[in-house]
């Protein structure tokens, strides 16, 4: 009986200090993904990890060498200045975006086939860019549907502040 009762008082004493934990997205990123202490991204892996409704801040330029999309996107990803560089991508940074992209540089090429693509965002769902800029060549062939540099569809979404200085080819 002891036995039990002990084993049953540790089991509560791990829930109530579990329950003050807050889990972040990775185990190597550092902040706590608030506004003032954003998660910091330096890695491609980290950018794959974002969720939820998070605040994350890019740190460093970074290069991804193999296609990347987050699904959806409700968080706020700032840029920082920083350059994410595509190499050989097949599609944009977010399938759905339902949050905000800011202050980020897209360099490198997107030869995208998508229904619905966008260098940043496939569908800005009531999302938001802002003072973002592409710099090289993008090919997007949306299947005669939805395509366009920054965001493929607005779908009650604003891109503002944004420049493209590379070449867009767009296919049906």
């Amino acid at each position: 009986m002891k036995r039990k009762l002990s084993l049953l008082l540790t089991m509560c004493m791990l829930i109530t200090c579990l329950a003050g934990i807050s889990f972040t997205a990775s185990a190597e990123m550092q902040g706590s993904g608030t506004e003032n202490e954003p998660y910091i991204i330096t890695t491609q892996k980290e950018f794959e990890e974002m969720t939820g409704t998070n605040h994350y801040k890019l740190a460093a330029d970074i290069e991804f060498v193999a296609p990347v999309a987050i699904k959806e996107f409700k968080g706020v990803f700032d840029g920082n200045g920083k350059t994410i560089k595509l190499t050989n991508a097949t599609n944009g940074l977010i399938t759905d975006l339902r949050g905000t992209v800011k202050n980020l540089t897209i360099d490198g090429t997107v030869t995208s086939s998508l229904e619905k693509d966008g260098v940043i965002a496939g569908r800005n769902y009531f999302g938001t860019i802002t003072n973002c800029k592409t710099t090289d060549t993008f090919t997007l062939t949306a299947n005669g549907v939805y395509s366009g540099v920054f965001a493929g569809q607005l779908w009650g979404g604003t891109v503002s502040n944004c420049l493209n200085y590379g070449a867009v080819t767009t296919t049906t």
